[in-house]
């Protein structure tokens, strides 16, 4: 890996910015004992990006910027070796007489042309920011509602995607003792072209939500300091998840008035966390002798955190965990 950046103040209240990166990664594999696989699967990513910001006053600023980046597969992509001696094959293209070309992988790497536009506020009691985004993929790594063997989600690539939305964050210092800070993601995130198979039969996608992507996201903290002592209150809303990319059969709706159906997301959800802790740092004759406790999930309720096609992860009920912190 190789990286550059250079920036240049070309005004008084302007700069620009450009950045390179190369890169290059290999997956290798060879003396597989019982198979006898061996394959080599290289990838040079050449990652670009350029920035404008302007400075309008001391304490405002407004940018904007263009990348583009790559992502290899994971290594199961090309080849589950766990599961070869059930006759699982590597993942390439194969000849007209049947032979694996080791050359052609079926997976692909992901690339992303990304525009960012933004201002941010920087004052003694308040800092915030607001920055939009534009994410347009091609052949996007994302999964596909199942679990393999070890409980992890089994990814694929998407011919075409796009994510798009806003993202806020602020910080109020409303008194000596008292800060409020809290960010907002609203996005939309949706398949602009992706066919699966079922059973050989093509079915489109094409404008479902993507699985695992909330288009809402929000979190809230206050946080009290006085002395030694520090207290906080934690506030965490995630929205609707779909868990896999069919949207609920979206297109095919009819399943979900099937008796016993599962809908096939993750209801939204609001956690409160809460924290305390004090610092008997400087009765100790140390820097920092401080003893948290912290509530997670403080309401104990019940919610699901994520999931994948079928398969639901709970949040854990009301915890407590007490623990120490000591800089000498």
């Amino acid at each position: 890996s190789a990286y550059g950046m250079h920036n240049q103040r070309f005004a008084e209240r302007w700069n620009a910015m450009a950045s390179l990166q190369l890169t290059h990664k290999r997956y290798r594999l060879f003396d597989e004992a019982f198979v006898g696989t061996e394959f080599t699967v290289p990838f040079t990513f050449v990652n670009p990006k350029i920035g404008l910001n302007y400075n309008a006053t001391d304490r405002v600023n407004a940018y904007v910027s263009l990348s583009r980046t790559s992502r290899e597969p994971r290594l199961v992509n090309f080849y589950d070796a766990a599961n070869s001696s059930y006759g699982v094959l590597p993942e390439f293209e194969t000849s007209a007489n049947g032979a694996i070309d080791y050359d052609n992988p079926l997976a692909k790497p992901e690339r992303l042309n990304d525009l960012e536009i933004g201002a941010a506020y920087t004052g003694n009691r308040i800092r915030g920011s607001v920055n939009l985004f534009w994410m347009d993929f091609q052949d996007e790594i994302v999964k596909n509602g199942q679990l393999d063997q070890f409980g992890q989600p089994v990814t694929g690539n998407a011919e075409s995607t796009r994510h798009k939305g806003i993202e806020l964050s602020g910080v109020v210092r409303a008194t000596p003792t008292l800060t409020i800070q809290g960010n907002l993601s609203l996005s939309r995130n949706r398949f602009r072209s992706y066919t699966v198979f079922d059973g050989g039969t093509p079915l489109s996608y094409n404008g479902n939500r993507i699985a695992g992507f909330p288009d809402r996201l929000a979190n809230l903290r206050g946080t009290f300091e006085q002395g030694g002592f520090r207290a906080s209150l934690a506030l965490q809303h995630v929205g609707t998840q779909f868990t896999d990319n069919s949207e609920d059969n979206r297109q095919n709706a009819q399943l979900r008035q099937t008796p016993g159906y599962d809908p096939l997301k993750v209801n939204p959800y609001t956690a409160v966390n809460l924290g305390l802790a004090y610092d008997l740092g400087r009765h100790l004759g140390v820097n920092r002798f401080e003893i948290r406790l912290d509530v997670n999930n403080l309401l104990d309720k019940l919610y699901e955190t994520h999931g994948e096609g079928a398969s639901f992860f709970p949040a854990a009920t009301r915890n407590v965990f007490l623990w120490t912190r000591i800089d000498l």
